[in-house]
């Protein structure tokens, strides 16, 4: 996963998103024709602004996230099945990508249909066989140097940068966030003090007077 455009805005907000999206749609195309997929956290004002953009996208991903959660949690095989058929119900493309992948390797429910790993480990060595034969493929050596065998180029330094007739970037202007106002103005390091003010530095407090303050 590598990220495709960043920016820094004032605040994370409908109008900020609304710019964001603009000029990500002008570069990579609107998704109607891209066919791309945006997953989001419902950041705020990020639903509003893609209402406001692409009023014909779909917008379904809190469905999707519960039911998956739902197949994903299932602890036996019948709430396995349970949960699957409502999924296959709302999209059965959905369910189709589901069934692609392996239960064993995401849904909880081996947990409890299976055998533990450390009973199966036991069984297996008192065979005298090999752990890694029972091993599902998914967790082997040769999945893990698959899937990083590729590498990433380190980007260019600054000077190298392709010189585009675009807008230059500039720092964005500071806003002071809201904040409780000051009961006090800041004093000046210079600025006289208060000749009618009674200060008690340097007075010495009797054992009498703190005894009455502690009655």
């Amino acid at each position: 996963m590598l990220p495709l455009a960043i920016a820094c805005v004032d605040a994370e907000c409908k109008e900020s998103w609304t710019w964001f999206l603009q000029v990500l749609c002008e570069d990579f195309g609107r998704p109607q024709n891209t066919g791309c997929v945006f997953m989001s956290d419902q950041q705020k004002g990020l639903i509003q602004a893609f209402k406001d953009l692409m009023p014909n996208i779909e917008i379904t991903g809190i469905e999707y996230k519960k039911l998956l959660w739902t197949v994903a949690s299932a602890s036996t095989q019948v709430h396995f099945e349970r949960h699957m058929t409502k999924l296959k119900e709302f999209n059965e493309n959905a369910y189709n990508w589901v069934m692609q992948h392996d239960s064993h390797t995401w849904a909880r429910m081996w947990e409890l249909t299976g055998i533990p790993c450390k009973h199966a480990f036991s069984a297996i060595h008192c065979n005298k066989e090999r752990p890694e034969l029972y091993m599902h493929q998914f967790f082997t050596k040769a999945t893990y140097l698959n899937v990083y065998k590729h590498s990433i180029q380190p980007v260019p330094s600054q000077d190298a940068w392709e010189i585009t007739k675009l807008l230059d970037i500039h720092p964005w202007t500071v806003k002071k966030p809201p904040s409780r106002p000051r009961r006090k103005r800041t004093k000046k390091p210079n600025e006289p003090k208060n000749p009618y003010k009674v200060s008690r530095a340097g007075k010495n407090v009797g054992a009498w007077q703190l005894s009455s303050n502690w009655a």
